[in-house]
């Protein structure tokens, strides 16, 4: 059984903490497929620190992002992913966000889509 964390919630020490306030908060559950580990569908991908700072990158300069090995910057990201479901446990793993335009002005970003 999984047991789904009610709210948008942060890590600190190894413990969920929810999120609470204006955000904006980004749940794993809007950026990719169904994770393998169902306890990190409400994980807030922007309480991370490092990830925080790729994704206002894209924002900011209005250009493709990549973050380093997850495994050595999103260490909160890292806890709560089984690796080894995805692929070989010291493969590394990087996300890439490519940000979605409203029209080919490329002036406002409505989407950041994950790969």
């Amino acid at each position: 059984n999984v047991t789904f964390f009610p709210s948008t919630f942060r890590m600190s020490s190894g413990v969920k903490i929810p999120d609470r306030g204006q955000g904006p908060f980004l749940p794993v559950w809007q950026t990719a497929y169904s994770p393998a580990n169902g306890e990190i569908v409400n994980f807030n991908l922007l309480s991370d620190e490092h990830y925080a700072k790729v994704f206002d990158s894209v924002l900011e300069h209005k250009s493709v992002a990549m973050t380093d090995n997850l495994k050595d910057v999103i260490p909160t990201y890292t806890e709560l992913i089984d690796f080894s479901v995805l692929h070989e446990e010291d493969t590394p793993q990087s996300l890439l966000l490519v940000p979605v335009f409203q029209d080919s002005t490329e002036e406002e970003i409505v989407a950041i889509l994950h790969a």
